[in-house]
């Protein structure tokens, strides 16, 4: 994703058409920060389990290692969603923002200035959620920030005819506290929003494991979705 998106800016900003274009809207308007992996060793693991979540930390039970870093952020970290077993695949951590991955992403949106927008690309369902996900309460603009995901979801729909749901977690998924998107929000990022991409549904492997034919039209789409939210947030 991150990798085909960003050569796609580079390579056509400045060029004619209609894929020209957009890259020089979203070239021009915005400096775009990529984070290609946030958790390396946990990446580097599932060659050994594929489906494999947390980081690779060392806990007290040697033989349950890692933190879900996805609930590790301090957005009403230890509530809804997480959990304190160190087994457990949503493990939180010891503490809010204990992780080296989490303390590196929050370094580094603190360094870019002043951030318009976080997106979070995770899988799967065909959503896209809308903060807050740790509560029933929901961000006190949340209907403005629906009202953009909504049309950067019909740009998305547009390219393959995929639809994805614009809303609150808690209502169209479930609550997970700890989140990072949580986090920036709370912490002065006004437009932030995470992606469940392909597919809508699945079991097992079948929803993690996106079939190889897939990859590139899920990528096309996503990216028409991050060109309508940059014409759409103001500069």
């Amino acid at each position: 994703m991150q990798r085909t998106v960003s050569y796609n800016l580079t390579t056509n900003y400045g060029k004619s058409g209609s894929l020209g274009d957009q890259a020089t809207l979203m070239l021009n308007k915005f400096d775009w920060y990529f984070i290609p992996m946030m958790n390396p060793d946990g990446y580097n693991f599932t060659k050994v389990n594929r489906l494999w979540r947390k980081n690779r930390k060392s806990n007290v039970v040697s033989s349950c290692p890692g933190v879900d870093l996805n609930r590790n952020f301090a957005a009403d970290w230890g509530g809804a969603g997480s959990s304190s077993n160190w087994c457990s695949d949503t493990y939180r951590g010891d503490s809010a923002n204990s992780e080296p991955e989490a303390q590196a992403v929050i370094a580094a949106v603190a360094e870019a200035g002043d951030v318009r927008s976080y997106l979070s690309i995770h899988s799967y369902s065909q959503l896209l959620l809308v903060p807050h996900a740790y509560a029933a309460v929901k961000a006190p603009d949340y209907n403005e920030l629906k009202n953009v995901g909504d049309i950067a979801m019909l740009a998305l729909r547009q390219v393959n005819g995929v639809n994805f749901q614009v809303g609150h977690g808690p209502e169209i998924l479930y609550a997970a506290s700890g989140g990072a998107f949580d986090y920036f929000k709370l912490n002065g990022v006004k437009y932030c929003y995470v992606y469940e991409l392909r597919p809508s549904s699945g079991s097992g492997t079948d929803g993690f494991i996106l079939p190889a034919s897939q990859i590139d039209p899920s990528i096309w789409e996503t990216f028409a979705s991050f060109y309508s939210f940059a014409d759409q947030i103001p500069a």
